[in-house]
């Protein structure tokens, strides 16, 4: 009888490139003082699974894009009566594990720590 076996893996993500919507805002961008643009930052977690491909490059990249705009989303209907400019990530890190083979099923894990911001503009 074979044992199941369980590799993580554990990965930094450097920031991204800015989601950027100031080519929406062209007018407004150039008249904003930093002093009105309210900026939120919040760590997200977020976690998914499968059977195998769990640490590929497009399948984390995916679920970056995931937990920023569910931030968006988030922020953007809380503060709903403010315009926002922008959301993005700061970096973070994730974990992948991958268990089983032989008689047992194989499964994998990811799991994503990472740190999110959106900015509003106030006035």
């Amino acid at each position: 009888m074979e044992s199941s076996t369980e590799k993580s893996e554990s990965v930094e993500l450097e920031s991204n490139e800015l989601i950027d919507l100031s080519e929406l805002m062209k007018p407004l961008v150039g008249v904003i003082s930093s002093a009105s643009i309210l900026r939120i930052e919040e760590i997200k977690y977020h976690g998914w699974k499968g059977v195998r491909s769990c640490g590929d490059a497009k399948r984390v990249k995916n679920e970056v894009n995931y937990a920023m705009e569910d931030l968006a989303k988030t922020k953007i209907y809380e503060n709903r009566h403010l315009r926002y400019i922008r959301y993005g990530h700061l970096g973070g890190s994730y974990v992948i594990s991958n268990s089983g083979g032989g008689i047992e099923p194989r499964k994998c894990r990811g799991n994503l720590e990472l740190k999110c911001f959106i900015e509003f503009q106030t006035t």
